[in-house]
């Protein structure tokens, strides 16, 4: 499937970026090798709507004005964490004759009997594989075929995923995806929740008497020292 983003140029850097962001757009770098980084904004609402759809795996048209349009891969953008909102986005041009070292999702289909008949549960482990491709041979996701657990304890390793034999996995082929377990017992949950109590109020102790240690160093050192300050640069 194709994609494309429009772009513009942009010469508000720095803190003045809040003012893009207050106007619905983002501000984002285009990046690459052999070429000179460009600062442009993108539409807050179109960018959402397509990275939804492509996210980091997915060749994206990116045509900045009325320049020629590029061949991009969208990383995950950084995110305001009150809003959750995008507040920046790198975008990496490709060559599409060079290969490239990059992440892609993995995403759970079908359905497994242990979770289904057995009331056992899944534990997912790894969300994505790290891979070596031309940009051309990408694919947005690896699907995970929940269908092959149908035992406790049954697993699916890097190893057992299909991958399309121009692309290179380069994550550790022994890394579990995602295992089925038992379900838990009554007293194994107690045991665990008396585990984790033990351990929060072992927490809290250390954090006291670390508390403590500080208040003592704080009386003996010299009155009038300052602390110093620095900024927070964008």
């Amino acid at each position: 499937m194709d994609y494309s983003l429009a772009a513009k140029l942009r010469t508000v850097l720095g803190k003045k970026v809040k003012n893009l962001r207050a106007d619905k757009q983002i501000p984002a770098v285009v990046y690459g090798k052999g070429i000179q980084n460009k600062h442009i904004s993108l539409d807050f609402v179109e960018f959402n709507k397509l990275f939804n759809e492509a996210g980091t795996s997915s060749l994206v048209n990116l045509k900045i004005d009325d320049e020629k349009a590029v061949k991009v891969l969208m990383r995950e953008p950084q995110v305001d964490p009150r809003h959750l909102r995008p507040v920046h986005v790198d975008l990496y041009q490709v060559n599409m004759k060079e290969k490239i070292r990059t992440e892609i999702p993995l995403e759970l289909v079908g359905e497994s009997v242990v979770v289904t008949e057995k009331e056992g549960k899944l534990v997912h482990s790894l969300d994505a594989i790290e891979v070596e491709c031309l940009p051309e041979d990408l694919v947005p996701h690896i699907e995970v075929d929940l269908a092959k657990l149908v035992e406790f304890d049954d697993a699916i390793h890097v190893s057992d995923l299909s991958i399309p034999e121009k692309i290179e996995v380069l994550t550790d082929p022994e890394l579990v995806v995602v295992v089925a377990q038992a379900p838990i017992s009554e007293a194994e949950l107690e045991a665990e929740l008396a585990a984790d109590e033990k351990s929060e109020e072992e927490a809290v102790a250390a954090v006291e008497v670390e508390e403590g240690a500080d208040e003592g160093d704080a009386e003996d050192s010299a009155e009038g020292s300052e602390t110093a300050k620095t900024e927070n640069k964008e």
